[in-house]
């Protein structure tokens, strides 16, 4: 019967002539009923009829799958992750094509080897993680003796070939008054910046870009996620893709980050199948820049009782990481009145919640903090539901001295260790008493949450050794070239 549920569905696809009220059909059902089946007949539909849209077009529709992927954690098999690759990989091959001129290496001895630039797809605040790793990479550069540029180029879930999408599409945050600095604070000094018009991908943009590296010649180039412009510049320069989370960077440049030591088979068969041998992968380990505390406050700002027990949930996707399982693990938590939950982060926090018998009542919303370290420092347990993201703010979390509380799943899992891990959400229900009632163990975990983040966080020079193995191994491909 499933089955013939599903036949009559693809017959209802098949039989739907306008390509773009195809994706629009298939992406509505995928975020509406968060099924895998739907999403993988979207990546199924999409890259079967990738030549029937435009290549800004094709661009967006990749980018909307990651931003599903993301939110909903959709299983499917590496069969269609390769099919996503290789979505990304004939985007950027037009692209190539588009930019012939540039398809040629700088040689070693016309590079600046004092020079690197900097590449994001996107430059928000310092609560915003790649923006923070963006500027922390900066900093470091300019600590070791480089000069560094600092470029945004704005292709981050872009406008530009956009159709219409699902519920709504995902449209990438982006602050237009940054087009006016040409210098960028990163910490303890400023930089050289460039930031792009919200237009990208753009043919006249990628040009003036390209001729950029052509003139300038950098040793390297630092991207941080899939971009474009990176992509093309790696004909003529080394690129080095860091990675924004636990997983290998699936990108197409010469070197790509992997967090610790541990390759998925995935992984293998993205390198494999492309082209890329085991000296592609820069191995490291993870390292994060927290930002100073400049704020204060205080329970009674947001009415929380100092007697309350306050359970801490915080992310920038809460709408899609807060599942009936999670919400009502948490309902049933807070029948005990010890407990209260606060939220923090942008999402309609009252239809969410109003269903629910406990949470109305003990719960609060913040939908917004300029300094997170100051609101985690009200809260006395970080608890996570479980979701690809948030690996972010469980390390404020930990350097603020509170304990996390994660499924053994995803970023937050990944970054705080296996002593903070429980298995289900039952787990972690009887974990958050234990918390609450063994002050010793309490005590004994937030000290533990302390070392965790030192450990994380004060790693000297971990990033610009990264740089040295790069550099390193340019110079054997050199040698072995002569």
């Amino acid at each position: 019967m499933k089955q013939n549920k599903q036949d009559d569905m693809q017959q209802i696809i098949d039989n739907i002539e306008d390509k773009k009220d195809c994706v629009l059909a298939l992406s509505f059902l995928t975020n509406k009923l968060c099924k895998s089946k739907y999403f993988i007949m979207l990546v199924d539909y999409i890259t079967k009829n990738k030549n029937s849209f435009s290549l800004e077009t094709q661009f967006f529709l990749y980018q909307q799958i990651l931003l599903l992927k993301f939110k909903y954690d959709y299983a499917y098999s590496d069969d269609y992750q390769q099919k996503i690759d290789l979505l990304l990989y004939d985007i950027l091959e037009n692209y190539r094509k588009k930019f012939q001129q540039y398809d040629h290496q700088i040689s070693k001895n016309q590079i600046r080897k004092d020079f690197i630039i900097v590449v994001t797809d996107q430059f928000l605040g310092r609560g915003h993680a790649p923006t923070s790793l963006a500027m922390q990479w900066c900093d470091e550069l300019v600590k070791n003796g480089k000069r560094v540029l600092l470029i945004n180029t704005a292709e981050n879930c872009t406008p530009i070939g956009i159709i219409p999408f699902g519920e709504g599409v995902g449209i990438g945050n982006y602050i237009s008054e940054y087009t006016e600095c040409d210098t960028m604070n990163v910490g303890s000094r400023r930089v050289p910046f460039f930031q792009c018009d919200q237009i990208m991908p753009n043919d006249n943009v990628l040009e003036m870009l390209l001729s950029l590296v052509e003139k300038e010649r950098p040793e390297m180039i630092i991207s941080l996620g899939d971009i474009i412009f990176s992509d093309l510049a790696n004909r003529m320069v080394p690129v080095y893709t860091v990675a924004l989370g636990y997983a290998m960077p699936r990108t197409f440049t010469k070197y790509r980050m992997l967090i610790g030591k541990k390759k998925y088979e995935s992984d293998n068969l993205f390198l494999e199948h492309f082209g890329f041998s085991a000296n592609s992968v820069i191995e490291t380990d993870f390292t994060f820049s927290i930002p100073e505390q400049n704020e204060i406050h205080t329970r009674e700002e947001f009415n929380i009782s100092d007697s309350t027990f306050c359970l801490m949930i915080i992310g920038n996707r809460l709408e899609s990481d807060l599942t009936v399982e999670f919400l009502e693990a948490l309902n049933e938590l807070l029948k005990d009145q010890r407990l209260f939950a606060l939220f923090v982060g942008d999402f309609d926090f009252e239809s969410i919640i109003s269903s629910y018998e406990n949470l109305p009542g003990r719960s609060k919303h913040i939908k917004y903090t300029s300094d997170l370290l100051s609101v985690i420092e009200l809260g006395d347990l970080y608890i996570n539901p479980k979701r690809l993201g948030g690996g972010t703010s469980a390390i404020y979390a930990l350097k603020k001295g509170k304990p996390v509380i994660t499924v053994d799943y995803g970023d937050v899992a990944f970054n705080v260790g296996e002593e903070f891990c429980v298995q289900d959400y039952a787990e972690m229900q009887k974990q958050v008493i234990r918390y609450l009632e063994d002050s010793p163990f309490y005590k004994k975990m937030s000290e533990q949450a302390i070392k965790k983040a030192k450990q994380l966080t004060e790693q000297d020079m971990a990033l610009y050794k990264q740089v040295v193995e790069i550099e390193r191994r340019e110079d054997l491909n050199h040698l072995a070239s002569l």
